[in-house]
């Protein structure tokens, strides 16, 4: 029995462990799941039983042992009928399965074909993708590359449009602003998007004289010259304007360059003001030379004859008042050739500040007590290569015309600095050279001066006072004079408030040479020979006149051949070359270069009416030489003739 048992337990276990997988049909899953249960059921009963005869040995074995074959043959009859029925249905199960299963082939071999195909699809989609990657990094480079050439060639362009400095905007036909570069957006702003004459004229409708419109009618270029009022003040601009086209020559817009032209404008007024000063200057510096011969010989008459003539009597009179009307004629003269700079100039290293300093007392005097003196000498380099004579001319010149501008009282500022005129300042000012100047200011409260007069102010005899007023040369002086020492001078006024008047004059190194006191003229005599050559036969005269009775010999001639000639004939010593410096033929220089030749021991005093570069460079006189300035006068001559012969 326990064997039975052990059996019937094993094959519980055996059916449940070899249980029918998915594949097997559902009734024979089903039959064998009840067989594995009917089983376990039946290996209990037997237990049940085995563990009853262990409680009730008294039981007999005949009741057990049909219990047992009971069970056994009810247990043998329902699997026999349950593995029929499970058969019966297996065998149905296994037609339908093999009819499932060729099916199932059936589909698995469609879809392994599809599989296939799929995958072929796939393999070539791989290889597509491969290709078009490929083909993308090789477009993309390409369009990187060519990113970057367009950006580095647009970075040019936009330097070089830069570095015109003149401002572009490009517009299309309705004048809608495209683009500006870099120098228009600094001075106009970036309007980019707006319309042109909104953005700039503040107008609803485009400009009459819009050069963009005559571009977009006749497709030609076009350029005017325009100019703006700003807060800097008024803007001069040339204006260009030229059409864009299209591949197909269809005009899509237009190109507008304004290049800012006020220096240029103020440069070409410069020069046209320097140029008609330069004319009058020429003009003046002839008349002067004529005219200083002229006096020389009114001038220096009327001193001889004053020399003869007692004092007091109605003759002396007379005479002074020549003489005194030919020295204000030769002062004017003197006037015309410093506005000409052709006067010459003794120059040497002086302090500026020393200079204006040394004028105060003088300058209160001449302005009057209504007008108040203020002087601030603030340069740290003072020092400027200049005649000093001339400099303190031009300080006196410019009070004097500041007093008349204030004739019921005011201030007199006059100062000195130190300045750089920087390479901006020179492009700004015709004839400037960039460097250290020393500034000398006069400034006045007075009314100040028109501006449809200040291009004239420094013109000869022009002036705004009344007949007998004033010579209208003080200024012309002033221009001269700042002109021949390479300076420069400019106007600042403004209506009601005043004007102030800049000298600036180039800075020099050195220590400045002390002034010294101008001796007095005298009549001192001689016994040396004095050749005298001058093409005025009057003023050979003068001179003969004048030096005669002081014990001179003297020997004359009209030019430089002529004066040769006498050199030659004359025996014994030549001990001075008294000689015009301009005149026809062979000039003073030339005269006494051929004489210090034949005769290196003779002296040279050389006189003029003007200088010019025969014996100075720019009015300064060159190293050695001496000159006696016309319009002369007996004492001076003779005063000057001596201290040569001295030297």
């Amino acid at each position: 029995m326990l064997i039975l048992l052990g059996a019937f337990f094993l094959l519980a276990a055996l059916m449940t462990a070899l249980r029918p997988g998915p594949a097997v049909p559902v009734n024979l899953r089903r039959g064998w799941r009840l067989m594995t249960v009917l089983i376990a059921l039946f290996a209990a009963g037997y237990l049940a039983v085995f563990l009853l005869r262990l409680e009730s040995p008294s039981l007999p074995v005949e009741v057990f042992t049909r219990i047992i074959l009971s069970g056994g043959g009810f247990f043998v009859l329902l699997v026999t009928a349950l593995m029929r029925r499970s058969f019966q249905g297996l065998s149905a199960g296994e037609e339908g399965l093999d009819r499932a299963n060729r099916a199932l082939r059936e589909k698995n071999q469609q879809l392994q074909q599809e599989i296939d195909e799929r995958k072929h699809m796939e393999d070539e989609l791989i290889g597509y993708r491969t290709q078009l990657q490929e083909l993308v990094q090789e477009r993309t480079r390409e369009l990187q590359e060519a990113n970057e050439k367009l950006i580095g060639e647009a970075n040019k362009l936009e330097a070089v449009l830069a570095a015109l400095g003149d401002g572009l905007t490009l517009q299309d036909t309705d004048f809608r602003i495209l683009y500006q570069n870099a120098p228009h957006k600094e001075k106009q702003g970036d309007h980019t998007g707006e319309l042109c004459y909104q953005a700039y004229q503040h107008r609803d409708t485009v400009c009459p004289e819009c050069q963009l419109a005559k571009c977009f009618e006749d497709g030609r270029v076009h350029r005017r010259e325009a100019k703006a009022e700003t807060a800097e003040g008024t803007i001069h601009m040339e204006v260009s304007a030229s059409p864009l086209r299209d591949a197909k020559s269809r005009i899509i817009g237009g190109v507008e360059v304004i290049r800012d032209i006020s220096d240029r404008k103020l440069l070409e007024a410069q020069l046209r003001q320097a140029q008609k000063m330069e004319a009058i200057g020429s003009l003046a510096g002839g008349i002067a030379h004529d005219f200083n011969n002229l006096l020389t010989t009114i001038i220096g008459y009327s001193e001889l004859s004053l020399m003869k003539v007692p004092g007091g009597e109605p003759l002396s009179e007379n005479l002074t008042a020549i003489l005194a009307a030919g020295k204000r004629a030769a002062s004017l003269t003197r006037q015309l050739l410093a506005f000409s700079r052709k006067q010459v100039l003794e120059m040497k290293i002086i302090d500026l500040n020393e200079v204006v300093g040394g004028m105060a007392k003088m300058l209160s005097r001449l302005i009057g007590e209504r007008i108040e003196l203020k002087v601030f000498v603030e340069a740290k380099q003072p020092r400027t290569l200049a005649d000093r004579t001339q400099v303190e001319q031009i300080v006196m010149n410019l009070a004097i015309n500041a007093r008349d501008a204030m004739p019921e009282g005011g201030s007199l500022i006059i100062e000195t600095a130190d300045t750089l005129l920087d390479e901006k300042y020179a492009r700004r000012h015709q004839g400037v050279e960039p460097g250290s100047y020393v500034m000398l200011s006069v400034t006045d409260t007075g009314e100040g001066i028109p501006e449809s007069i200040r291009e004239k102010i420094f013109e000869p005899f022009f002036t705004t006072k009344g007949m007998g007023q004033g010579t209208g040369l003080g200024l012309a002086t002033v221009f001269g004079i700042v002109k021949q020492h390479k300076g420069h001078i400019y106007l600042y006024s403004e209506p009601g408030k005043g004007t102030t008047f800049k000298v600036y004059l180039p800075a020099a190194a050195g220590e400045p040479e002390s002034a010294t006191a101008a001796r007095l003229p005298g009549m001192p005599g001689g016994r040396e020979t004095i050749l005298v050559v001058d093409d005025e036969s009057s003023i050979r005269s003068l001179i003969a006149d004048t030096l005669r009775p002081l014990g001179y010999r003297l020997l004359t001639a009209a030019n430089g051949a002529e004066a040769l000639a006498v050199a030659r004939e004359t025996e014994g010593a030549i001990d001075l070359l008294l000689t015009d410096v301009v005149m026809k033929g062979m000039n003073g220089r030339e005269l006494a270069e051929s004489m210090i030749q034949e005769r290196p021991e003779m002296k040279v005093l050389y006189m003029s009416g003007y200088t010019d570069n025969v014996i100075a460079h720019q009015g300064v006189l060159k190293p050695g030489i001496t000159l006696l300035d016309k319009p002369l006068t007996p004492s001076l001559l003779a005063s000057r003739i001596r201290e040569v012969l001295d030297s």
